[in-house]
């Protein structure tokens, strides 16, 4: 087996560390991401239930 070259070996030594760096920072900005899409939909949520509990308080109410 031939030895590396000292290009090789730097290539190696800076490709290693940058790709795992990548790949936990990608990781981490698309689980939060999803996070902050999870909170956006659950305050939406809130927002529609209020609305409609207003609109029900406002309806005339009726008796048999």
């Amino acid at each position: 087996m031939k030895p590396w070259s000292l290009q090789s070996r730097l290539i190696a030594l800076l490709l290693l560390p940058t790709t795992l760096l990548v790949l936990a920072l990608g990781s981490w900005v698309v689980l939060t991401h999803f996070d902050d899409l999870e909170d956006v939909q659950a305050a939406r949520g809130q927002l529609l239930l209020q609305q409609y509990r207003l609109a029900i308080e406002h309806l005339p109410e009726r008796s048999p």
